[in-house]
């Protein structure tokens, strides 16, 4: 009897264990037999999440395109001898798209952030102690500039974060010469508000933003 109760216990561990090991083998054994049909699924499910960021991506380079296209007089004015200053820079840039247009678009990014730090530092603040967004903001308003500059400004930012975080969304060259061009144009607006500065030499800094 001892024998049959433990054949019984023994039996019913087993069936235990396969069931509890079945469906994993089963899941194994079923991705294993369609596992090309399960790339190809995820491979079309990437690629309609990336083709919904491609159209995003052109939608807000068209905005910035057009909005930097409509600025007024105060901003354009002059502003073919402020490109010069930008000529070598580019050229470098596009050179940069050649390989990589990823890149390229963080470089002209890094650009943009240079010139905001310039345009800091001439109306008297230190760029590492403040909120460099709203303080580029309040300098754009105080001096009457369109807001539309910021608009673009935080649009430029957010693509050029796009670009680099999602690694599996594809980049034209022709996309990335875009943001080159427009965010180029957006530094030299900033660069030729630098220059207005009547704060160039003064040895004040501020470290706290204007609300």
């Amino acid at each position: 009897m001892d024998n049959i109760d433990n054949i019984i216990k023994i039996t019913d561990s087993l069936i235990k264990l396969i069931d509890t090991l079945i469906w994993p083998l089963v899941t194994i054994a079923l991705g294993f037999m369609f596992r090309g049909e399960i790339r190809k699924m995820l491979m079309r499910i990437n690629k309609f999440k990336y083709k919904d960021l491609e159209a995003t991506f052109e939608k807000e380079l068209s905005k910035i395109e057009h909005s930097s296209q409509k600025l007024p007089e105060k901003v354009t004015s002059n502003i073919a001898s402020y490109r010069k200053m930008y000529d070598d820079t580019y050229y470098r840039l596009i050179q940069i798209s050649d390989v990589s247009p990823r890149a390229a678009i963080s470089e002209a990014w890094r650009e943009l952030e240079l010139a905001t730090s310039s345009l800091m530092i001439a109306f008297g603040y230190q760029p590492n102690n403040v909120q460099m967004s709203k303080v580029f903001r309040n300098i754009l308003y105080d001096n009457e500039y369109p807001s539309s500059i910021y608009q673009d400004y935080k649009r430029l930012r957010d693509l050029r974060n796009k670009a680099v975080h999602a690694e599996d969304f594809e980049i034209s060259q022709i996309e990335s010469e875009r943001y080159i061009r427009t965010a180029l144009d957006i530094a030299i607006f900033i660069k030729k508000l630098s220059n207005t500065s009547d704060k160039l030499n003064s040895s004040d800094t501020k470290n706290d933003p204007v609300d």
